[in-house]
């Protein structure tokens, strides 16, 4: 009896110690997203252009210079997933996975102990996630925490605000469908040379993003069910 009682103790105190669980919401078949980094020592910009299969990715340094680029052709045998080693193209067979938004943002745990409601970050509504058990709440979020706009989305994480030599600053901005082009998912012969196939320079076929496909289907077959139940009445 005594086991289960320590059992049970310990089961009520993880819950109180993480109270709060953090999930992404279901993102769209076409977006995207920036995510900017800063350290004592760097600085990198991140572009994220999503469009159900296809995927591209790009980073940028301090200066503004493109130092590498991931993308990912779905129009390609085994959905061809290519990268840049020093501008040159390097392709490998791809692994398909759906993206969602934990893809942008490296979230190591969904469970806090405390959150902030009705703060702000950027000039943005949000609420924060963190943990510690300090009485000092501040000096908690200094650590690390999550701040997380109203549409339930990741848009800031700081880690070790109070140490300069090893504080961590990551903005994340989002943007929507309407700035998600095809072109977007093929590479520049400016900044990727060698690419075994010249399809990689050029915009891809919508239709292996297999989004508006799903829907398409799904459609027709609620048409097809409503005909057969007319036919099924008339007769």
């Amino acid at each position: 009896m005594k086991c289960v009682a320590c059992i049970i103790v310990l089961s009520l105190y993880v819950l109180s110690v993480y109270a709060y669980t953090y999930e992404f919401p279901a993102a769209p078949c076409k977006w995207g997203a920036t995510v900017e980094k800063s350290t004592a020592t760097s600085h990198t910009k991140t572009r994220y252009w999503i469009y159900g299969r296809y995927k591209k990715v790009e980073t940028y340094n301090h200066n503004g210079d493109l130092v590498d680029v991931e993308l990912t052709r779905p129009d390609f045998v085994n959905d061809a997933y290519f990268s840049t080693k020093g501008g040159q193209c390097v392709v490998n067979p791809g692994e398909w996975k759906s993206q969602g938004y934990e893809d942008v943002v490296d979230l190591s745990s969904k469970s806090f102990g405390h959150v902030l409601l009705d703060e702000k970050y950027n000039g943005h509504k949000c609420t924060i996630y963190y943990n510690g058990n300090s009485e000092d709440p501040i000096e908690d979020i200094n650590k690390e925490a999550w701040y997380v706009d109203n549409d339930g989305l990741i848009i800031g994480h700081v880690k070790n605000a109070d140490d300069w030599e090893n504080r961590v600053y990551e903005n994340i901005t989002y943007h929507s469908a309407a700035k998600v082009v095809m072109s977007d998912f093929s590479f520049s012969k400016k900044d990727v040379y060698g690419c075994f196939d010249e399809r990689v320079y050029k915009s891809p076929d919508a239709y292996f993003a297999q989004c508006s496909a799903s829907n398409a289907r799904v459609i027709v077959g609620i048409i097809a069910s409503c005909l057969l139940a007319a036919l099924a009445f008339v007769f």
